[in-house]
């Protein structure tokens, strides 16, 4: 397969590969680059422009939210509520910023891993559906991630927007207030400064999807086709000890194949374990300010209608959270169990 495969999604697979298998294996990748492609981080398509736009656009928010934060004169509440929305914008912006500057080595990794979208790889029952069982996992994650995270943005910003112009419109002395918590230096009272500054917000939401949920997609891409290959070196190992004549030619490959997965893995590993861990920390202090942010709203603010949509926006929003650290813990759990059952599995061999 060509190393543009993925980037071109039409492209004809030959004789002697199955399309259905192949292509339905590659697409989570296919739908992964959709996302990462329109904010210039897909590793085998750069685009600065298009990163360097939100680089810039983020980093602006960020300083503009620290700086309501430090100089607007809040209360404990919503200083927790300002904190609350820029921990998932800093989030954002430092996964893309990383997947940018590991640009190189994410580039190399993906083209290895193409390489493994060939049937004729895959030629026993046990190695195709070893190989489909782990594809299927990435793409029911983007399935999950995806969606719940886009409702739960899009829904935010739309009921903060409500909320403040009808805050607004009630009082006319009181300012108009942006969706995000961000410094204006000025009170805003025309209608027309308020409404460039909610379309300049706009692009908030899908900066979210496209880099923070983007960049979970490409580690569980990556991360499942790798455990995947394990196991299919497992089902290599046992043929090859059943093979007499050629168990030296093919005990040689097989210790190759090995090094290059171990290879693979520890490149995944160096370049994501900083945002594994910025992704454990930054989770758990979001869902915990999050829920606190969900019961203040309900005491304060004392509106059925308004409860329904925050307690509707928090589920749907710890449910997109707790999903990708159920998978994250769910990766190295199965990467775990495939090294264990090639070293000492039913062979009793260690490689």
């Amino acid at each position: 397969m060509s190393m543009n495969s993925i980037d071109n999604p039409s492209i004809e697979f030959s004789a002697s590969i199955q399309p259905l298998d192949v292509t339905e294996a590659m697409k989570s990748l296919l739908w992964n680059r959709q996302l990462l492609k329109y904010i210039g981080v897909w590793p085998l398509e750069i685009s600065h422009a298009f990163f360097l736009f939100f680089f810039i656009y983020l980093l602006v928010h960020c300083l503009l939210t620290f700086a309501e934060l430090t100089l607007g004169k809040h209360n404990f509440d919503v200083n927790m509520a300002i904190i609350d929305e820029n921990v998932l914008h800093l989030m954002t912006l430092i996964k893309i910023t990383m997947c940018w500057i590991n640009r190189q080595s994410l580039r190399r990794l993906l083209i290895e891993v193409q390489d493994n979208f060939l049937a004729d790889n895959y030629n026993t029952f046990e190695k195709r559906f070893i190989f489909m069982k782990y594809a299927k996992l990435a793409k029911y994650y983007f399935f999950v991630a995806v969606p719940s995270m886009t409702i739960a943005i899009g829904f935010y910003y739309i009921q903060e927007l409500i909320s403040n112009v009808k805050m607004a419109m009630s009082n006319s002395s009181w300012s108009y207030k942006l969706p995000y918590k961000t410094r204006t230096f000025v009170d805003i009272r025309d209608i027309r400064i308020y409404t460039c500054l909610c379309i300049y917000q706009i692009l908030v939401p899908p900066s979210i999807v496209l880099g923070f949920v983007g960049f979970d997609c490409l580690f569980t891409n990556l991360a499942f086709h790798i455990t995947a290959q394990f196991g299919v070196l497992s089902c290599m190992l046992r043929e090859i000890l059943d093979d007499s004549r050629g168990f030296q030619c093919n005990m040689k490959e097989l210790v190759l194949r090995h090094y290059k997965l171990i290879r693979q893995a520890k490149t995944l590993e160096d370049k994501y374990n900083v945002i594994i861990l910025q992704q454990l920390m930054g989770s758990t202090f979001q869902l915990c300010a999050s829920g606190y942010y969900t019961l203040l709203e309900r005491i304060i603010r004392g509106s059925v209608d308004r409860d329904g949509l925050t307690l509707f926006i928090f589920c749907t929003y710890a449910f997109a959270v707790l999903s990708t650290l159920f998978i994250y813990c769910y990766i190295g759990e199965c990467l775990i169990q495939e090294v264990i059952e090639i070293n000492c599995g039913d062979t009793g061999c260690f490689i």
